[in-house]
């Protein structure tokens, strides 16, 4: 009586002759091809091109729908700005805006005295040293009994 794993050979040693027939097929062309390959040149070691290329393909390609949100904020913003800008009162030169009145140069003094006062260093306080425990093997008890 023959093992399963005898029936599967016998089953499968039809497909040998098929199978080494594509591994030919395949060898002849890989051969064939083989020496186009290596009569390329070789790429230089270092240069801007490649350089710049792989930045591209790696930071730029995979996240593309990333790097067009920003540009598109970018350009929200920058539309913004000149919308914002067309005005008369922005383009104020720095001459040209008034000087601050009494009021407000003492509001800011006293604001500086202030902030000078809260950031002041505290006074230190003494300090309290750690109480530290005595040698655990000298405790002597005394009993009173009455």
């Amino acid at each position: 009586m023959k093992t399963p794993r005898e029936l599967l050979f016998e089953r499968h040693r039809k497909a040998e002759s098929k199978l080494d027939a594509i591994r030919r097929e395949v060898l002849t062309e890989f051969v064939q091809t083989e020496p186009m390959v290596e009569r390329r040149q070789t790429p230089p070691a270092f240069s801007f091109s490649l350089l710049a290329a792989k930045l591209w393909r790696e930071l730029v390609w995979p996240c593309r729908r990333i790097w067009a949100g920003m540009a598109a904020a970018w350009m929200l913003i920058l539309g913004l700005h000149v919308a914002a800008g067309s005005g008369e009162a922005s383009r104020m030169s720095v001459n040209q805006v008034s000087k601050p009145g009494p009021e407000v140069v003492a509001a800011v003094r006293e604001r500086r005295e202030l902030m000078a006062q809260l950031l002041d260093p505290f006074t230190s306080l003494p300090v309290e040293r750690p109480k530290v425990p005595g040698p655990r093997g000298s405790m002597h008890m005394t009993l009173f009994i009455g």
